[in-house]
């Protein structure tokens, strides 16, 4: 499983990041729930909001969506200090 970051997905919907060659076809590729939460805040921000709307479910739909639980936060918090 690879974990992309916001900034990975956003590159892959503005076609500056192409994963052809470096992933395997049977490769999971996931984002966590927080990282899922700052793209849909930020798209309908954009200037193309209702087009990048559309290309984030799309995008999102074929991710695995990792949980940000109580654990998660205290490791990120532990990470962070």
């Amino acid at each position: 499983m690879k974990i992309l970051d916001s900034n990975h997905c956003v590159a892959i919907l503005c076609a500056r990041l192409d994963l052809t060659g470096r992933i395997s076809p049977d490769e999971e590729l996931a984002i966590t729930a927080i990282r899922g939460e700052e793209l849909v805040q930020g798209a309908p921000m954009s200037r193309r909001a209702t087009d990048n709307l559309a290309c984030l479910d799309v995008l999102l739909a074929a991710l695995t969506i990792l949980p940000y639980n109580e654990l998660s936060a205290m490791r990120n918090g532990q990470l962070k200090a």
